[in-house]
């Protein structure tokens, strides 16, 4: 018997679901049905079981749909938005807060059962970097964008702690060797195209201009995107 559900629902989004999904949370205490319905409406729906003595569902179930949205979001590389609650039955509401939750924009056409399985099993390991690389691709502002995501590379490709543009620049080297590197006139040391960008927005550099550098940072904040998801899996313990 399904006694406590939360029903949420996003408007305009880009990923379908031909038929209705079934996905059953550890301990099988919890499970989510995704489906899309008509005017490019996502819905999913959280069910707490028969038995379930979880406390603060409406905060559980907005931890659990989270997490998965981290984890699809990161896959994709696709940009989050809110969404609202539309429908609840939960016991001792009180205890609970927030009715505002963060979902997805998806821009793969249509994902499976098969799909949404092998994902959530593959990330599935509370990675701070992945709700970070969410967080960031989700910034509208393009250079607000590109500098949370360098500050991420930094720190995944730190030293025991050291983070430096040196071990970036490492790092860049070994997994994309297609990118350009050029000589700053500031110390003459080589930099990768990100860094660079990164530099010219953090310090004051003579020989930049920040229009072009927004420009630049736009025409290169996918491929950044690629580089730092890969550094992140890259991490994963």
């Amino acid at each position: 018997m399904l006694n406590e559900y939360i029903i949420f629902e996003v408007e305009k989004s880009p990923i379908k679901f031909k038929k209705e999904i079934i996905f059953f949370g550890k301990n099988s205490k919890i499970k989510l049905v995704f489906s899309s319905l008509d005017k490019d409406i996502l819905r999913i729906k959280l069910f707490f079981l028969s038995g379930c003595e979880i406390k603060h569902k409406l905060q559980k179930g907005n931890d659990i749909v989270s997490k998965i949205l981290d984890i699809l979001s990161f896959e994709y590389k696709s940009e989050i938005k809110q969404a609202k609650i539309i429908e609840k039955k939960i016991v001792n509401f009180n205890e609970d807060h927030s009715d505002l939750y963060s979902f997805m924009t998806i821009t793969k056409p249509s994902v499976t059962k098969n799909q949404l399985s092998t994902i959530i099993n593959k990330y599935n390991n509370n990675n701070l970097y992945i709700e970070l690389y969410r967080i960031a691709i989700n910034e509208n502002n393009p250079i607000a964008s590109f500098m949370f995501l360098y500050n991420i590379l930094l720190n995944v490709t730190s030293n025991n702690g050291r983070e430096r543009q040196d071990l970036v620049k490492i790092y860049i080297k070994n997994n994309f060797p297609e990118t350009e590197f050029t000589q700053n006139g500031f110390n003459g040391k080589q930099e990768s195209t990100f860094t660079r960008l990164r530099n010219e927005i953090a310090h004051k550099r003579n020989d930049s201009n920040f229009k072009t550098t927004k420009k630049e940072i736009r025409n290169n904040l996918k491929q950044f995107k690629k580089i730092v998801k890969k550094a992140i899996i890259d991490n994963i313990d």
